[in-house]
């Protein structure tokens, strides 16, 4: 890979082999037309790591939905469970207990 491009901007754009080219921010990869122009790309970045909108699915039930930060077809569900124990069907939540899926929720419910 060869990186192109390093501007003003909270990301690099990566041209990898072949037709692809990537902004990675440390965190994200997202893939970006090759020939796609600084302003495009500006879009694109501030388009695919805004803040995803959390909807409530089920309020009685206390369930969530939230759009994962990196893949935008993944969806996983947060239950807060009358015993007061927060769960989500993430990968990370599986490994530690806890997971930004979940704080993301847990200020919905204190604000």
């Amino acid at each position: 890979m060869e990186k192109i491009e390093r501007g003003p901007y909270r990301y690099s754009v990566i041209k990898a082999t072949g037709d692809k080219s990537f902004i990675v921010d440390g965190t994200n990869w997202i893939e970006v037309p090759t020939n796609a122009l600084p302003d495009e790309i500006q879009k694109i970045y501030e388009e695919r790591t805004k803040p995803r909108q959390i909807t409530a699915s089920n309020l009685p039930n206390r369930q969530w939905e939230v759009q994962s930060s990196t893949n935008p077809d993944s969806v996983y569900v947060v239950r807060l469970w009358q015993n007061s124990a927060w769960t989500c069907d993430c990968v990370g939540f599986n490994f530690r207990r806890s997971c930004k899926h979940i704080d993301k929720c847990k200020t919905l419910v204190k604000g």
